[in-house]
Protein backbone atom coordinates (compact mmCIF):
# COMPACT_ATOMS: atom_id res chain seq x y z
CA UNK A 1 0.00 0.00 0.00
CA UNK A 2 1.11 3.90 -0.98
CA UNK A 3 1.81 6.10 1.79
CA UNK A 4 1.96 10.25 1.46
CA UNK A 5 5.35 11.28 1.48
CA UNK A 6 5.85 14.46 0.46
CA UNK A 7 4.89 17.33 -1.13
CA UNK A 8 7.06 20.02 -2.87
CA UNK A 9 7.25 22.64 -5.30
CA UNK A 10 10.08 23.07 -7.97
CA UNK A 11 10.34 25.86 -10.44
CA UNK A 12 10.09 23.43 -13.27
CA UNK A 13 7.53 22.60 -15.76
CA UNK A 14 5.62 19.78 -15.52
CA UNK A 15 6.55 18.08 -18.17
CA UNK A 16 10.59 18.96 -17.42
CA UNK A 17 9.95 16.94 -14.28
CA UNK A 18 8.34 14.09 -15.72
CA UNK A 19 10.70 13.79 -18.22
CA UNK A 20 13.46 13.91 -15.32
CA UNK A 21 11.93 11.08 -13.44
CA UNK A 22 10.71 8.41 -16.31
CA UNK A 23 14.61 9.16 -17.28
CA UNK A 24 16.52 8.94 -13.73
CA UNK A 25 13.79 5.56 -12.96
CA UNK A 26 14.93 3.96 -16.18
CA UNK A 27 18.53 4.07 -15.22
CA UNK A 28 17.58 1.70 -11.85
CA UNK A 29 19.51 -1.62 -12.39
CA UNK A 30 17.77 -4.64 -10.62
CA UNK A 31 19.05 -5.55 -7.54
CA UNK A 32 18.96 -8.90 -5.51
CA UNK A 33 17.17 -9.62 -2.33
CA UNK A 34 16.35 -12.49 0.16
CA UNK A 35 12.49 -13.65 0.23
CA UNK A 36 11.92 -16.82 2.31
CA UNK A 37 15.39 -17.75 2.04
CA UNK A 38 15.75 -17.69 -1.52
CA UNK A 39 17.71 -15.02 -3.56
CA UNK A 40 15.49 -13.30 -6.39
CA UNK A 41 16.32 -10.26 -8.89
CA UNK A 42 13.56 -7.18 -8.65
CA UNK A 43 13.39 -5.12 -11.80
CA UNK A 44 12.32 -1.79 -11.64
CA UNK A 45 9.88 0.01 -14.35
CA UNK A 46 8.55 3.40 -14.48
CA UNK A 47 5.19 4.18 -16.36
CA UNK A 48 3.96 7.82 -17.13
CA UNK A 49 0.74 7.90 -17.83
CA UNK A 50 -0.46 11.46 -17.65
CA UNK A 51 1.23 13.57 -15.04
CA UNK A 52 1.68 10.35 -13.36
CA UNK A 53 5.04 8.27 -13.07
CA UNK A 54 4.42 5.07 -11.06
CA UNK A 55 7.36 2.83 -10.15
CA UNK A 56 6.61 -1.02 -9.91
CA UNK A 57 9.17 -3.57 -8.84
CA UNK A 58 8.60 -7.12 -10.47
CA UNK A 59 10.59 -10.34 -8.73
CA UNK A 60 12.06 -12.89 -11.28
CA UNK A 61 9.19 -15.11 -10.07
CA UNK A 62 6.43 -13.00 -10.54
CA UNK A 63 4.41 -11.93 -13.92
CA UNK A 64 3.08 -8.78 -15.11
CA UNK A 65 3.88 -5.01 -14.24
CA UNK A 66 4.61 -6.46 -10.72
CA UNK A 67 3.50 -3.60 -7.16
CA UNK A 68 4.01 -0.59 -7.58
CA UNK A 69 5.78 0.71 -4.48
CA UNK A 70 6.43 4.93 -5.29
CA UNK A 71 3.87 7.49 -7.17
CA UNK A 72 4.78 11.05 -8.60
CA UNK A 73 2.14 13.01 -9.55
CA UNK A 74 2.97 16.46 -10.93
CA UNK A 75 0.93 19.43 -11.38
CA UNK A 76 1.28 22.68 -12.66
CA UNK A 77 1.31 25.00 -9.58
CA UNK A 78 2.32 28.58 -10.94
CA UNK A 79 2.65 30.06 -14.21
CA UNK A 80 6.79 28.80 -13.57
CA UNK A 81 6.46 26.35 -10.87
CA UNK A 82 4.81 22.73 -10.42
CA UNK A 83 4.15 21.14 -7.49
CA UNK A 84 5.44 17.04 -6.92
CA UNK A 85 3.13 15.04 -4.62
CA UNK A 86 5.51 12.01 -3.84
CA UNK A 87 4.08 8.18 -2.37
CA UNK A 88 5.84 5.10 -1.29
CA UNK A 89 5.53 2.13 0.21
CA UNK A 90 6.67 2.73 3.94
CA UNK A 91 6.97 -1.03 4.87
CA UNK A 92 9.58 -2.14 2.67
CA UNK A 93 12.86 -1.33 3.11
CA UNK A 94 13.59 -0.87 -0.13
CA UNK A 95 11.11 1.14 -1.44
CA UNK A 96 12.19 3.81 1.48
CA UNK A 97 15.83 4.35 0.05
CA UNK A 98 14.99 4.24 -3.40
CA UNK A 99 11.71 6.73 -2.98
CA UNK A 100 14.25 9.06 -1.37
CA UNK A 101 17.50 8.42 -3.72
CA UNK A 102 15.00 9.47 -6.91
CA UNK A 103 13.78 12.19 -4.49
CA UNK A 104 17.55 13.95 -3.57
CA UNK A 105 18.52 13.45 -7.23
CA UNK A 106 15.15 15.37 -8.43
CA UNK A 107 15.92 18.47 -6.10
CA UNK A 108 19.40 18.61 -6.85
CA UNK A 109 18.54 18.12 -10.69
CA UNK A 110 15.99 21.28 -10.67
CA UNK A 111 17.88 22.90 -6.96
CA UNK A 112 14.95 23.21 -5.48
CA UNK A 113 14.81 24.67 -2.47
CA UNK A 114 14.21 20.92 -0.56
CA UNK A 115 17.59 19.51 -1.67
CA UNK A 116 19.68 20.44 1.15
CA UNK A 117 16.85 18.65 3.33
CA UNK A 118 16.13 15.52 0.62
CA UNK A 119 19.74 14.76 0.46
CA UNK A 120 20.38 15.14 3.98
CA UNK A 121 17.35 12.53 4.38
CA UNK A 122 19.03 10.35 1.94
CA UNK A 123 22.06 10.01 4.09
CA UNK A 124 20.34 9.43 7.29
CA UNK A 125 18.51 6.48 5.90
CA UNK A 126 22.00 5.05 3.88
CA UNK A 127 23.65 5.16 7.56
CA UNK A 128 21.26 3.54 8.65
CA UNK A 129 20.58 0.58 6.60
CA UNK A 130 25.21 0.43 6.40
CA UNK A 131 24.87 -0.04 10.84
CA UNK A 132 21.50 -1.91 11.23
Amino acid sequence: MLTYALQEAIDASTDDILDFLERDIRSIHPYKQKLEGAEITVHIQGVRTGNIIAVYARTSTSEGRGDEMIRFEVVRHTKTSSMVKAFYECDNPHSILMFHRIWARLAIAFRADFAGEALRKLNKIEKQKKTG
